[in-house]
């Protein structure tokens, strides 16, 4: 469950004598964007570049993959469908985007001295990332205290023979390392973020946009999009959870559309402030209202194969999942392995 906090008067949606344009504060200004690759971050990039047509320069973080350079990487993304309308009505904005070969893994983001001049002398905005608590009942927009001290995960990581007992030590209760080092991370950028004006957002389940730039835009089957697309084919018939459990979805676009105006409203101070980008009570959509949202889609493209299970017991959980998945996507690559040609069915079986 999440608090639906909007008492902010910086985030007042109605005009006022002391509101501007979100665009104007942009106006001029220079931004250093990491993770564009990524599906969040595309969205954020072609949104930030079109909304904003007098920002000054984008500078984008990417690393050399696959014997393609920075460069050649930053292309391939602006030539896909997201960025359209964009090549149709501005192309020379593109221009604006200027990419920085750098990894985050490295040391200094692993960014060159030259570059790094660069951004020290022209970049307002740092625009980063979100990070998640998942062990509160109720998740608050407010830093809570780290899971561990860094100090105690660089013994154990240094170890060479460090086992799970140690890590489970670690996640202190929580369900994975995913969730611990998100709140590790937002900890440590409470900790270190110096005199740089910085806000962290909290996007939950992000799904395909809304309405911007295409309604229904995705470009990868994780999360939500990949449980939808199993159910919908059939591959998958048996899940985890209760029907009246919430999913808490939010469009790609909601949560780009928030960091850019949170931004804006990030002020030089010790104190961070912190938005929790989620439907919650607002919008709520359950296990059981997806399934049947899927089921009628699935009608309406002339199939019919929607038969899902949701349960909480494990014992009935396994004994389905053998008999109405493992089970016959094993005895369909065996058929597919008789041909002459490549298995498939059992990865499918486990999306």
């Amino acid at each position: 469950m999440f608090r639906y906090i909007r008492e902010d008067p910086d985030l007042e949606t109605s005009p006022s004598p002391t509101y501007s344009p979100v665009a104007d504060f942009y106006a001029g200004k220079s931004v250093f964007i990491t993770g564009i690759t990524g599906f969040l971050g595309k969205v954020f990039l072609e949104k930030l570049l079109y909304s904003c047509k007098d920002i000054d320069t984008i500078y984008v973080l990417i690393r050399d993959k696959n014997g393609k350079n920075a460069q050649q990487r930053l292309e391939e993304i602006l030539d896909k469908a997201l960025f359209l309308r964009l090549r149709d009505e501005r192309p020379c904005d593109f221009n604006k985007i200027v990419p920085v070969f750098g990894d985050i893994s490295l040391q200094n983001l692993g960014i060159s001295k030259e570059d790094e001049e660069t951004l020290i002398q022209k970049v307002f905005v740092h625009i980063s990332t979100a990070y998640c608590n998942t062990n509160v009942p109720v998740l608050e927009e407010k830093l809570y205290p780290p899971p561990a001290k860094l100090t105690e995960v660089y013994k154990v990581l240094e170890q060479a023979d460090y086992n799970e007992k140690q890590i489970k030590g670690l996640l202190n209760g929580r369900p994975n390392t995913y969730t611990f080092t998100k709140a590790l991370a937002e900890s440590y950028v409470a900790e270190n973020h110096g005199n740089i004006p910085t806000v962290i957002i909290r996007p939950f389940i992000v799904s395909a946009a809304q309405s911007e730039p295409i309604p229904g835009w995705v470009d990868n089957l994780l999360g939500a999009t990949g449980l939808i697309v199993a159910v919908m084919k059939g591959a998958n018939r048996v899940l985890y959870g209760d029907e009246d459990n919430f999913l808490d979805l939010i469009p790609v676009d909601y949560v780009a559309n928030t960091a850019i105006v949170a931004a804006t409203k990030c002020k030089r101070s010790d104190n961070i402030s912190v938005y929790n980008s989620c439907t919650s009570s607002c919008n709520p959509l359950t296990i059981g209202a997806l399934i049947n949202y899927t089921k009628t889609f699935t009608k309406k493209d002339g199939h019919n194969t929607v038969h899902v299970t949701v349960t909480e017991n494990k014992c009935l959980l396994s004994t389905l999942t053998t008999l109405l998945q493992t089970t016959p996507a094993y005895a369909m690559d065996l058929l597919l392995r008789a041909k002459g040609k490549k298995p498939k069915y059992l990865h499918e079986d486990s999306v």
